[in-house]
């Protein structure tokens, strides 16, 4: 094992084109680099003589030209057998003198012969798997066969990379363009994807690619015991890699890669990410097609792999993985209207008693994966609104998306385990749009016995929806809720739904960063005036000065004797308190990191007014009240007086003997340390981090 890996690191084969850099493993993998450099193409497609550079370009090619219902086995046969003509028995090292001449691979198009099949199988099949590409097969197989990949090597990213020329040359027709300027445009761009995936398999290589095996089966398992956590979305019982397309399981990896908390892993998770959103750009048309056997709708691999990308490139370190993740967000929502994915949820209670139980678990679990996926693109939407300062990208308040199941019932290890929780904890009937309007109405029943804590996110980004668009609008607008309205229903559904809940405290978290963060303070304003005031270059906060909330924002000393300055100061301190009593499996969430930073710029604001020790209520009580009481907002509501009168006093400025005194400088310091804990798993605590330490440095 160990000398095997010395020469695999050894790369022993340097490119002999003048002035490049890379090396190889292996002969073979030089020569397929040299081509790169002499346009050398020696796989001819004999359907319509388009040439390749490598084997498996044309395979994928040829599969556009085969009936769908058709086997690969001669496609197999016959490119065997073309890599034997163009580069000698097994390509085993031999040093090509020139160019060999074009080797054309026949296929057979007809129905009744072998053919090649699609590299993903048709809507409706019975297909049991989504992946045919060699390497994927190869891996698979060791996931499914081997107990430990401690002394496997799959050459995962030397071998075939997810994007190809092929992916942007038409279907079924001739290549000769009657326009030869299109004709020139489409062959500089093939050029262009075909040299981004060498770049981006070099980097995978270079960063350990092409010996990933050994750890493949950590990455996975690591995601599929950790990753829950956060979002609950891969059903774990009914989970097959083979069921997934390539560009979710990289990221699956990618993610895993996150979670082992190695600074060492980072580099090569990068690589992955750019390698699965490469391949999802040029390949999301197809993708939106697929359909598993159980799967109600197709695409749900593309949303799964866009909620997965979103998730590893909005918490990222580089500012260009989370540009790329505010940009292309939206389209998770416009792929879920294209599957149909809001009309259709199984019902349990519907279920056909002629069908097999484990049948019906498995159609029910995969209906269930697909609403949370689409469930998580809310959350997800609500996050990074907040974390770039704009408006979500869809109303929250209209989504009329059933309520997902307890954590039991989706947790079921097999179908018996799972119908008998079906039985005994029925789950809410309401769908969102009703449960958020019973929120603001002020009703006194609300279905939250049986309401699972994924769907109380949900409902926690709406929240977040209705605070960035006011703060984008600079007040009030047409057919928003207003900032009253919305504290209001924040404490009804803290009453009704968080205390108490299974995830108490890091639910708890959110709650706090969003009513005291988005609904009384916009931070991001806060982040700018400080970096303003000491000369801070940051990268976090990108304010649009022109905004009219930005404009009329106070200045720090007298926002920190404010209502809602004060207001926000009590959250801050509350979210310190509940990062002490978080459970360590939730202490990896992907709200965290901004959480943590909003609240350190709150004490910081403070500190720079020249305040540290701050008296404060010795109990905040969030979810009773005793009377009715006028606040600064100026409305006689529940949220005038939020919990005590002690709170709402120190609201309001005024200071009650016998409170507990905080040192601001000792809460700060702790929610740094908390932030460089959590920067082992995402990468964004390190710009934040930096901008925490600048000005920390500068305010003291």
């Amino acid at each position: 094992m160990d000398d095997r890996a010395g020469v695999q690191s050894a790369k022993k084969f340097k490119c002999r084109q003048q002035d490049c850099p890379y090396s190889f493993a292996k002969s073979e993998h030089r020569k397929r680099h040299e081509r790169t450099h002499s346009g050398h193409k020696p796989f001819v497609c004999a359907a319509c003589n388009r040439q390749f550079a490598r084997k498996d370009s044309l395979g994928r090619h040829l599969r556009l030209h085969a009936p769908s219902n058709i086997k690969s086995s001669a496609i197999d046969r016959q490119l065997h057998a073309s890599s034997i003509a163009a580069h000698g028995e097994f390509d085993q090292g031999a040093d090509s003198t020139g160019p060999a001449a074009p080797v054309r691979v026949d296929v057979a198009l007809h129905h009744g012969q072998d053919s090649i099949a699609g590299p993903w199988p048709p809507a409706n099949t019975n297909n049991d798997t989504f992946i045919v590409d060699p390497v994927w097969a190869e891996i698979l197989q060791q996931f499914q066969t081997e107990p430990t990949l401690s002394q496997v090597e799959t050459p995962l990213m030397a071998t075939a990379p997810l994007v190809s020329p092929d992916c942007l040359s038409p279907a079924r027709e001739h290549p000769a363009a009657p326009n030869l300027v299109i004709q020139k445009a489409l062959s500089s761009l093939n050029t262009t994807i075909q040299s981004l995936s060498w770049d981006l398999g070099t980097a995978c290589e270079s960063q350990g690619g092409s010996r990933l095996a050994p750890d493949l089966r950590d990455c996975l398992d690591i995601f599929l015991s950790r990753f829950p956590s956060i979002l609950p979305i891969i059903h774990e019982p009914t989970f097959e890699p083979s069921q997934n397309a390539p560009s979710t399981l990289l990221l699956m990896l990618a993610l895993g890669s996150n979670l082992l908390a190695s600074n060492a892993t980072v580099p090569r998770a990068d690589s992955l990410w750019s390698l699965a959103h490469a391949g999802t750009i040029t390949s999301w048309p197809t993708m939106l097609t697929n359909q598993g056997f159980y799967d109600p709708c197709p695409g749900l691999q593309l949303i799964l792999t866009a909620v997965f990308g979103q998730i590893y490139a909005f918490l990222s370190s580089k500012l260009r993985l989370r540009t790329a993740a505010q940009v292309v967000h939206p389209l998770g929502f416009h792929w879920a209207r294209q599957s149909c994915m809001y009309n259709y949820h199984y019902d349990f209670d519907e279920h056909d008693p002629s069908v097999p139980l484990d049948t019906a678990w498995r159609k029910w679990a995969a209906a269930e994966v697909q609403l949370r996926a689409v469930l998580s693109l809310y959350i997800l939407d609500g996050q990074i609104a907040q974390f770039s300062g704009t408006c979500t990208s869809i109303r929250h308040s209209i989504n009329a998306l059933p309520m997902p199941v307890t954590t039991s019932i989706f947790a079921a290890p097999d179908a018996t385990t799972w119908k008998a929780e079906m039985s005994c904890s029925p789950t809410v009937k309401s769908n969102f749009r009703d449960f958020i309007s019973a929120l603001y109405k002020n009703e006194s029943e609300l279905p939250t016995q049986h309401m699972s804590a994924f769907a109380i996110r949900v409902v926690l980004e709406c929240f977040q929806s209705f605070a960035s668009e006011r703060l984008d609008a600079g007040g009030d607008a047409v057919g928003s809720p207003s900032q009253q309205d919305t504290a209001d229903a924040m404490i009804r559904l803290y009453r009704a739904c968080i205390q108490g809940s299974e995830q108490h405290h890091d639910l708890a978290l959110r709650w706090h960063s969003i009513l005291g963060f988005s609904v009384y303070t916009d931070t991001h304003v806060l982040c700018n005036k400080l970096c303003t005031r000491y000369r801070v270059s940051q990268q976090l906060c990108m304010v649009n000065i022109t905004n009219p909330t930005h404009t009329a924002w106070p200045d720090i000393e007298p926002w920190t004797e404010s209502y809602a300055g004060r207001a926000s100061l009590i959250h801050a301190l509350m979210i310190s308190d509940k990062l002490k009593s978080l459970a360590s499996e939730l202490a990896i969430g992907i709200h965290l990191p901004l959480c943590i930073f909003a609240a350190a710029l709150v004490m910081l604001a403070y500190l720079s007014a020249g305040r540290d020790n701050i008296a404060v209520p010795e109990v905040i009580d969030w979810q009773t009240s005793d009377e009715i009481c006028d606040g600064s907002l100026g409305v006689h509501s529940e949220a005038t007086i939020w919990a005590r009168t002690e709170t709402l006093r120190f609201c309001n400025n005024i200071t009650d003997g016998g409170w507990k005194f905080r040192k601001l400088r000792v809460e700060l310091q702790g929610l740094r340390v908390q932030l460089r804990i959590l920067g082992t798993t995402w990468g964004v605590c390190e710009p934040m981090e930096a901008t925490l330490d600048l000005l920390t440095k500068a305010v003291m």
